[in-house]
């Protein structure tokens, strides 16, 4: 998946953890887990292409990791 640019799992109530592959997307724009009410870990992302990340409502979230790079201002 290096090529992927936007991942949308908008409402994936039985999600519990992304997969920690998801840090070898290197041109990751837009990752969307609105709504993720089980999602208790989240893995490095790299935030050097991403611009935007929606977590709202991820209401089990235990674990978000420490971000490294610089995030695009927009």
């Amino acid at each position: 998946m290096p090529n992927l640019e936007y991942l949308d799992l908008t409402g994936c109530w039985n999600l519990e953890e992304v997969h920690p592959s998801l840090k070898y997307c290197k041109k990751l724009i837009q990752l969307n887990l609105y709504s993720c009410t089980s999602l208790e870990r989240f893995p490095y992302v790299n935030v050097e292409s991403l611009e935007s990340l929606d977590l709202d409502y991820c209401s089990s979230l235990e674990k978000f990791p420490g971000i490294s790079g610089i995030m695009k201002q927009s």
